[in-house]
This record gives structure tokens, sequence and C-alpha cells, in this order.
């Protein structure tokens, strides 16, 4: 039981002396938009200003049959960014994309992000249309200059290079 104790302070010394926890920061991931159907975006990609983000958002529910399309947030682009994750066009249904965890990891400069990264099985009945899975997520500002999507396997799935202007 002492052992523990001695740990616990020696790592409560090094929050003191650095500011900061030793291990990797975490950071919360907010979601925005999941679909089986984002539009024509097969991309990845970074979006870092509103405008950027707007047209996405836009070319998302471009074809969208409904009276009231969802309208684009007004994020703080200042201290956050927005983060399109897609699987690209996929041929079947059984696709699909899902956060994992609410926090995002960051550590030397690679952010890490968690999801459930699910592929249609060969031999798996499954419809036959286009699909075009992805997530929209908003993520905060930081020191990293790459985020990597990892599935629940630990497969890094993306690398999605990060511009933080």
């Amino acid at each position: 039981m002492s052992l523990l104790v001695f740990l616990l302070s020696i790592a409560g010394e090094a929050t003191a002396v650095s500011g900061k926890p030793p291990e990797n920061d975490l950071f919360p991931v907010i979601v925005h938009h999941k679909s089986a159907t984002c539009g024509t975006l097969v991309e990845s990609q970074w979006l870092s200003d509103q405008k950027e983000y707007e047209a996405v958002f836009q070319a998302m529910f471009k074809g969208f049959m409904s009276d009231t399309k969802p309208q684009p947030a007004t994020i703080d682009f200042d201290n956050k960014a927005m983060l399109l994750v897609s699987m690209g066009q996929q041929r079947t249904g059984g696709f699909s994309v899902t956060l994992a965890s609410k926090q995002m990891e960051v550590a030397d400069e690679r952010a890490k992000i968690q999801v459930q990264w699910k592929t249609s099985k060969a031999g798996m009945v499954a419809i036959q249309m286009l699909t075009n899975p992805c997530l929209l997520l908003e993520v905060p500002r930081g020191n990293y200059t790459v985020i990597d999507v990892v599935d629940q396997s630990g497969k890094v799935q993306q690398s999605i290079t990060v511009d933080q202007k």
C-alpha cells in the first residue's frame, strides 16, 4: 500500500513541476454529423475556417430531399476546427464509421481519434447502393500536425494533415 502512495506522490510532483500530467493530453471531440451518405465528399479533410466548413457542409447535403435542410453551426475557429472523416465511396451498405471515444489524445505533435470502423464482410448480404459513410467532428486546435483515425483494433485507417493556420 505504501508503494502505491509513493508512486502517486511522484506522479503528483511531476505534474506540479511541468504544469501538466506526465501522460498524453486528452481533449474533447464533438460529433456534429454522422451519416452513411455524405454527398459527394469522399476525402477526409481538416477544415480551418467557417467558409471552408460551410462549403463542405453544403456538399454533404447536396441533393438532400427535404424542405428543412440542416444548417451549419457557427464555430469558434480561433480555438477549434472541424474534421471530416470519410470512408470514401462504397458500393454496398454495411459500412459505417462512428466515434468510439469522445476524447482525442495528443502526443508528440500527433493527435489520435478512436473510431469504430465497420466494413462489409465478404459474402455478407448487403444492400446494393453507393454509400459514403462519414463523421463531421469539432476538435480543439493544438500542438499537433497530423490526426490519426484509429479503428477498434488499433489500426490507423487514415492520417490527416492539419494546417493550424
